[in-house]
């Protein structure tokens, strides 16, 4: 568990490994900064992302995909090399995610 205070408040990040699995959780506790969050609303940005698993790009590129899931519909797109999606989406959001060849790493809130 990590844990940070900012004017007196809490905000804590935990992350739980499952053993035989490579799935990692990370929770949030936002709780305490509720009154300073915008609207009630955050966002979240990730850099970085999966790091590459082949030594031949070309192979690489062809495993790389980005998903929404929302309102019991899966879109995906697949990324491009030197190339950035930029799609905005509205509504409840399941879950997002993005995969290599091996791994899939999701955002569900």
């Amino acid at each position: 568990k990590f844990t940070t205070v900012i004017s007196g408040k809490t905000i804590s990040k935990t992350l739980t490994f499952n053993p035989n699995s490579y799935k990692i959780d990370v929770s949030f506790d936002l709780s305490e900064i509720r009154d300073q969050i915008s609207q009630g609303l955050y966002s979240l940005s990730w850099n970085g992302g999966l790091p590459s698993t082949e030594k031949n790009l070309k192979d690489e590129l062809f495993y790389y995909k980005a998903y929404v899931y929302q309102g019991d519909e899966l879109s995906s797109e697949k990324l491009r090399k030197h190339k950035t999606l930029d799609e905005k989406y509205r509504g409840q959001t399941n879950w997002v995610g993005t995969r290599n060849k091996y791994f899939l790493t999701a955002i569900i809130p």
